[in-house]
């Protein structure tokens, strides 16, 4: 008979354990997303995924990997544009993130963050999507 308790005990403690993971991963509370800021101002608006999409039909899913904090500097005709990439907890830099630029013809280029988590690009025409990942981190996509 103890053994039959125990088996009974082992197996709410699994279903308890399952159940508070599954709410865990619908709730946001005190969690940090990836954030977007353009010549100082907040911007996260224009962030419009967040890769990988953990299924829960959230665009922002269940939070397993780490988030990243962006900061763009942009002209007014929006073709220099530089940025500074950070955790967005620790604030650590991040090293060789991947940058995919896009812009208004459609052309691509793709660069990394350096050792200080920075980048600057200069573009012939308007930037209209920029693409941010990194090892262990979100990706996202914001379109301006």
């Amino acid at each position: 008979m103890n053994y039959n308790i125990f088996k009974f005990v082992q197996c709410l403690l699994l279903v308890l354990t399952l159940n508070l993971s599954l709410v865990s991963c619908s709730t946001y509370h005190g969690i940090k997303l990836s954030r977007l800021s353009i010549n100082s101002k907040t911007r996260n608006g224009l962030i419009i995924n967040r890769y990988p999409d953990y299924g829960d039909g959230h665009p922002d899913g269940c939070i397993i990997m780490a988030e990243m904090n962006v900061r763009l500097n942009m002209n007014r005709g929006g073709t220099i544009i530089s940025g500074f990439v950070t955790d967005v907890y620790s604030g650590d830099t991040l090293r060789n993130a991947s940058i995919l630029l896009e812009d208004g013809t459609g052309n691509t280029s793709t660069l990394t963050t350096d050792w200080n988590g920075r980048f600057l690009y200069n573009s012939a025409t308007r930037i209209q999507s920029i693409n941010i990942g990194s090892v262990a981190y979100r990706q996202f996509l914001a379109r301006f």
